[in-house]
């Protein structure tokens, strides 16, 4: 993994990240992690283990109250970006609906989980939230922190694919698309997590549908600029129904 995508993924983010009242926009995304080549995730019953995870987090208590923003993610584009769908309304934080979606799951009470996170303030209080919600939903996990500045383990860590969840942020910079484009910035964002050669990709998910929409929006010229929000938004729902993120806040743009 390249040494600018390592500071890309921890810039702000683990350090604490604090939003600035005169940012207008949203450019990134912060989120709980599965690890696609764990079974609890990718077996038969995975995407309703994944969806029970969305509905057992309190994503409004960790915005408003650790990171102190009132607006709590839908989709994994964020607003400002083209891709991102308005008509997605988000899991709702629901301890009963996550245990019912368990047991349905036959899953049960999940037990020996790992999630990885660094040492930020506020990062060290979002998996320490994590962690409360899950347990009340019958999901034991166990974490593990790594010092902000040991790049070279976090990356160690994530790249062995050892631990079940992790706390990780991706933003796109401005550079090096002309103009700022956000287009092309909404299609590096896709590329770099979901598709299954992204660099941003710790999920280890492997979707030949998914990396068929990143491709065919790649090529699709720009003047089709309707063509290519229409790609973009379904492979936003497809991530959202079928979600390899428990997506925890938008990273603001500074302006």
């Amino acid at each position: 993994m390249k040494r600018l995508l390592i500071a890309l993924l921890l810039v702000s983010l683990f350090a604490g990240f604090q939003p600035k009242a005169e940012a207008q926009q949203y450019d990134g995304i912060w989120f709980l992690g599965f690890n696609m080549k764990k079974d609890v995730f990718s077996g038969p019953s995975g995407k309703t283990v994944r969806q029970a995870f969305n509905h057992a987090i309190n994503r409004a208590y960790i915005c408003r109250e650790i990171i102190g923003d009132a607006f709590v993610p839908t989709g994994v584009i964020p607003p400002g970006l083209p891709g991102h769908d308005k008509s997605i309304k988000g899991y709702s934080y629901s301890t009963a609906r996550a245990k019912n979606l368990l047991n349905n799951s036959r899953a049960g009470r999940l037990k020996g989980l790992k999630l990885i996170h660094t040492d930020g303030q506020k990062t060290a209080k979002i998996a320490q939230a994590i962690k409360k919600d899950l347990s009340a939903a019958g999901i034991e996990v166990s974490l593990k922190q790594i010092e902000y500045e040991e790049d070279d383990t976090w990356e160690r860590e994530l790249s062995a694919g050892g631990a079940h969840l992790f706390l990780m942020g991706y933003k796109v910079p401005p550079q090096p698309f002309e103009k700022n484009d956000p287009v092309s910035r909404s299609e590096k964002f896709l590329y770099e997590l979901f598709h299954s050669k992204g660099e941003a990709n710790m999920f280890f998910l492997r979707n030949k549908e998914i990396d068929a929409i990143i491709e065919t929006t790649a090529v699709t010229l720009s003047e089709e600029m309707s063509l290519k929000d229409r790609l973009m938004k379904k492979t936003d729902r497809m991530l959202f129904y079928d979600p390899v993120t428990v997506n925890l806040f938008y990273i603001k743009e500074l302006q």
